[in-house]
């Protein structure tokens, strides 16, 4: 697997040279453990950790590739290694939040069947925004009021 982040800011690529010029002694290149300081430092964002982190357990991978780059070059590439143990830790924590906070989630929540192209990665954010629009349809729809079709409905 392979993340790629790209620093869009003069600000934030200035920062990327500074982790090369600090953490990497000139190479482009290099890997790192999930659990070291270089690679809290390298993948600045604990987000993006957790992305990295993700790919890792659904791939069932012990190393996933982070790049980043500017629109022009790319700053550098870890190869990020991950313990079993990591990978076990993680999908375990994720099946237990997934019972205690997310079993509403257990079935689809659309009968839609064709392809879904959002063009933009799901978030959490998202995931809440649709759950709380579909239970406000629901109560719409009780009322026997009627929805107009809506062909490329959009939750924003």
């Amino acid at each position: 697997p392979i993340e790629m982040k790209t620093v869009t800011q003069s600000t934030t690529d200035d920062e990327a040279m500074d982790r090369v010029r600090h953490y990497l002694s000139g190479e482009r290149v290099i890997q790192v453990d999930f659990e070291s300081l270089e690679f809290k430092s390298l993948v600045w964002n604990p987000g993006y950790r957790g992305q990295v982190l993700h790919h890792a357990a659904v791939y069932g991978s012990n190393y996933v590739v982070f790049v980043c780059a500017n629109s022009f070059k790319i700053h550098y590439v870890l190869m990020v290694f991950f313990s079993n143990e990591i990978i076990e830790k993680y999908v375990t924590a994720t099946a237990i939040m997934h019972e205690r906070r997310l079993e509403w989630y257990s079935e689809p929540v659309s009968t839609y069947d064709g392809e879904l192209d959002l063009h933009h990665a799901i978030d959490g954010h998202t995931l809440q925004l649709w759950k709380r629009m579909a239970e406000e349809l629901n109560v719409f729809l009780a009322n026997n009021r009627q929805v107009n079709p809506a062909h490329d409905l959009r939750p924003y």
